[in-house]
């Protein structure tokens, strides 16, 4: 575990190998490509990244996921299935 820049941390290796403040990537590759230089995003997972070098809360959780914008949240890639009982609301 490291402190990569201003209040970020990165788990994993080349996770978060940029500058930007207050991420978080922990996993291989986790805001790797595109570089982070944004501010409070979140990265969990095997090459999980934002939208772009200048993203801002974005979350993304899982293999290979994207987030599309800012202020958005992505959890999982197209590989996931949903499956659950009852409803399920957002």
């Amino acid at each position: 575990m490291r402190e990569s820049y201003p209040g970020s941390v990165g788990i994993g290796a080349y996770a978060l190998t940029q500058s930007g403040s207050y991420n978080v990537g922990i996993g291989y590759q986790a805001g790797y490509s595109p570089s982070v230089y944004g501010a409070y995003n979140i990265l969990i997972g095997y090459q999980a990244s934002v939208s772009d070098i200048g993203a801002e809360n974005q979350v993304a959780i899982g293999k290979g996921v994207t987030c599309t914008a800012n202020n958005t949240t992505v959890i999982g890639n197209t590989d996931i299935i949903l499956d659950a009982a009852g409803d399920i609301t957002l």
